[in-house]
């Protein structure tokens, strides 16, 4: 640059991962990008045309993606889930792909009665799914009701003659518990029966109602039936040695035990183990299954768990009352954080007798729970109602989105979602919207914004496809996309990539009088030429007319 006096005044830019700042004065002197669209900084300090995103799959499916989820059972298996949602029909479905061997996802849940999406968390080799009005659990093959109630009507005994039993304390009372043997849980109890009264020498044959769960999903997994007795005007209620039975519209057993010959394995207590409440927002924490419905957050049982398996069992009295409406759970550093949309609560402690729920931040809520993401249990970042972005370890607060406030705030919020994607190269949180069609990528090894990608969509969610694989996946035209760095494409599409610098100074900084003129620019690139270069003068850089200098690019000399 020519500067006053005819003397060369240079600017260096060695390192050209600057940060994006729109929300910057048009004569911020730091080096930074005004403006621009599709490029990506990276840890070599270079910028360059960021990836693109291709099909995941060539179906195109009736309802926005609104959920998706990836999944490794046990045995290595994995899955690819996706919840789709739809104004029109009302409903909520869920599809799966096996990863590998399916191409095409299918469908295999559908909730007609909301179109709120589900929420998936995975527990004992389960993907447990809840939408406030549909609570289900997967196991790669079979769908089944989320725990087991409690029968109907209290069981009902009647005696016959001739039996090994005898009461002479007032009687016994009985009750029982649906079973499953494949997952090994057993259901909330049911009733207590009347009480016999005093017998000599008789048998009693049990029987109780049928399962409310029987026309639901066809039952799956439902198939035993746990009898329970006291002692002979006793009080805690001890199963019987030819329990369980087997499930059965008619089932009934016949009690021949006397006191001293039942088990020692004891029934739950009433309202323990009554199946998930309808809720969303599932979440694992402190060895539960957390979850919410309009002011209450639910979890799961564990130490005081008598029977059964815990993830199924939500006792009555586990849940915290926030008097006003609930939009999202995270898990940070042994607490659990809970969003309302004008503040977040905390709830710490890993037990019945330690957790204590307490005020965390104020006026920094969230609207969504796809406004919230988790990064890898250390870091949550989240959308706050007021558009811009926090980041917290449980502690401290951190407010990132300063730099791009200006472009935040005009998020519809109702159509964004952010989540942290990190793929051994890059370490990025990402925020998208899909009303603007744009995304936003924050690159947490630099600590600097990219300027914004033409891209936005219904989903975001990054996740393992492969062992050590994590992919980027959007919900994108009523379709999921993957991002792949070896293309530069948006569904075969090409776009445009640029960036605008900040004005930068073309004399020595010594007062109004002084003048300057741009002498030469030189720019050090790889083999994709440049489409390109213009220069402007005391403007706004993000909205001033730029003046081409290309026609004059030459290459340098001894290069």
């Amino acid at each position: 640059m020519a500067g006053f006096g005819k003397r060369l005044i240079h600017h260096y830019l060695l390192d050209t991962a600057l940060p994006y700042i729109s929300n910057a004065s048009v004569v911020e002197p730091r080096p930074h990008y005004k403006s621009g669209t599709n490029c990506l900084t990276s840890l070599r300090g270079e910028i360059a045309r960021r990836p693109g995103f291709a099909a995941d799959t060539n179906q195109t499916f009736t309802g926005n993606v609104s959920r998706i989820f990836t999944w490794q059972r046990w045995n290595g298996v994995r899955y690819k889930v996706i919840c789709t949602t739809s104004s029109v029909s009302g409903a909520s479905d869920i599809w799966k792909l096996q990863i590998g061997p399916e191409t095409t996802y299918s469908q295999i849940f559908t909730s007609a009665a909301t179109s709120t999406a589900f929420d998936f968390v995975v527990s004992r080799n389960y993907l447990f799914w809840g939408n406030s009005a549909a609570m289900r659990k997967w196991d790669g093959t079979t769908i089944y009701t989320w725990g087991l109630s409690a029968g109907s009507a209290a069981p009902t005994s009647s005696s016959v003659a001739g039996g090994s039993i005898s009461a002479v304390n007032g009687g016994y009372r009985w009750r029982y518990a649906f079973g499953s043997t494949t997952s090994g849980h057993i259901g909330e109890i049911s009733a207590r029966s009347t009480i016999s009264g005093n017998f000599n020498n008789l048998n009693q044959v049990i029987t109780g109602s049928v399962s409310p769960e029987a026309s639901v999903d066809g039952r799956p997994g439902l198939d035993q039936v746990h009898i329970y007795r006291t002692a002979d005007n006793g009080a805690t209620y001890f199963e019987l040695p030819n329990s369980p039975v087997t499930y059965s519209a008619s089932w009934s057993i016949t009690d021949s035990a006397t006191d001293n010959t039942l088990t020692t394995t004891q029934a739950s207590l009433p309202d323990q183990n009554e199946p998930a409440p309808t809720m969303r927002g599932l979440t694992f924490h402190a060895g539960r299954l957390w979850g919410f419905n309009n002011d209450l957050v639910y979890f799961s049982n564990f130490e005081e768990q008598i029977n059964g398996v815990e993830e199924e069992s939500f006792a009555n009295t586990n849940f915290f009352s926030f008097g006003q409406v609930i939009t999202g759970l995270a898990v940070i550093q042994r607490a659990l954080l809970v969003f309302t949309p004008g503040t977040i609560f905390r709830i710490r402690g890993d037990s019945l007798l330690t957790f204590l729920r307490e005020p965390f931040l104020n006026r920094m809520g969230v609207t969504s729970v796809a406004n919230i993401a988790h990064g890898g249990g250390r870091h949550v970042a989240w959308l706050d109602t007021a558009g811009t972005i926090y980041t917290t370890d449980g502690v401290g607060v951190q407010e990132i989105g300063l730099p791009i406030r200006s472009d935040l705030a005009a998020i519809d919020q109702t159509l964004s979602s952010i989540a942290f994607h990190s793929d051994g190269v890059t370490n990025w949180l990402i925020v998208q919207d899909s009303g603007q069609d744009r995304m936003w990528v924050y690159d947490l090894d630099n600590g600097i914004w990219n300027v914004p990608w033409s891209i936005g969509g219904s989903a975001a969610h990054s996740g393992e496809t492969a062992t050590g694989v994590y992919s980027m996946l959007l919900g994108r035209s009523r379709r999921p996309l993957i991002l792949d760095t070896a293309i530069f494409q948006d569904l075969a599409v090409s776009y445009t990539a640029g960036l605008r610098t900040n004005l930068m100074e073309l004399g020595q900084g010594k007062g109004p009088g002084e003048v300057g003129n741009l002498e030469y620019m030189a720019v050090e690139r790889n083999a994709q030429a440049l489409g390109d270069v213009g220069f402007l003068q005391d403007e706004d850089v993000a909205t001033g007319t730029y003046t081409t200098i290309f026609a004059n690019r030459q290459d340098p000399p001894n290069r």
